[in-house]
């Protein structure tokens, strides 16, 4: 895993680099940040031993970045590669259980509006890998028990997703929703619960520059 995330970080770190800032707004290619900035997520729950959802909040740590395709000034793509901290919170009775995983991810979407004062709608789907899953549980905040594994086996390998945003300037919000169980159904530990998980996320559109024009400057300036 670490190696696939430095390569994917090489890869796309080299496509920006190879972009001057005035090729950039000419070129149909450009380099971003990705949309998942603070996720607030809540889930669908169900079954004989689900709680009541209450929403969660993770600012941090979710980083990623994003490559855009413009088809032409009214249309385009987005190739998306990051890294975010997605779960949810429920309550039974008077026990508290939080997971999560940190997640490994890749999308794809069309995006549909002005190109040009970077004004547009999207919509797409990703795949994220789950490689490492955290579990509290606490009455009234107390007698707090809390276990944490690497690539465990109570989340499914991947978790397919579909979503849909809207980008005005420099400020991004995605609303994501996840078709299959967050937990693994295959588990002991987690039968009779059924989770889908729906985030809501926020976001800033850093675009990044690099000025080739003066070989005294590297990396000079970002914009909003």
């Amino acid at each position: 895993m670490k190696k696939t995330l430095l390569v994917s970080s090489l890869l796309i770190s080299a496509l920006a680099v190879g972009q001057t800032k005035t090729d950039l707004h000419t070129s149909k290619w450009h380099y971003a940040s990705q949309f998942d900035g603070s996720i607030f997520s809540t889930a669908f729950t169900s079954g004989a031993n689900s709680g009541d959802p209450i929403m969660r909040y993770a600012p941090f740590f979710n980083i990623g970045h994003t490559i855009h395709n413009e088809f032409n000034k009214h249309a385009g793509a987005i190739l998306g590669v990051g890294i975010k901290n997605i779960g949810f919170i429920e309550k039974r009775g008077d026990t508290t259980f939080k997971k999560r995983v940190y997640a490994f991810g890749v999308s794809a979407a069309l995006k549909f509006g002005d190109m040009k004062t970077n004004r547009f709608g999207f919509i797409g789907a990703g795949l994220d890998l789950p490689f490492n899953y955290k579990e509290k549980q606490f009455v009234n905040r107390s007698d707090k028990r809390k276990s944490s594994e690497w690539f465990s086996t109570a989340t499914p390998q991947f978790l397919p997703n579909v979503f849909v945003g809207f980008v005005r300037k420099s400020f991004s919000v995605k609303l994501q929703y996840y078709p299959i169980n967050f937990l693994n159904e295959n588990s002991s530990a987690y039968k009779g619960e059924k989770v889908n998980l729906v985030l809501l996320s926020f976001g800033h559109d850093f675009k990044f520059f690099v000025d080739k024009s003066d070989p005294n400057k590297k990396h000079l300036e970002f914009e909003m």
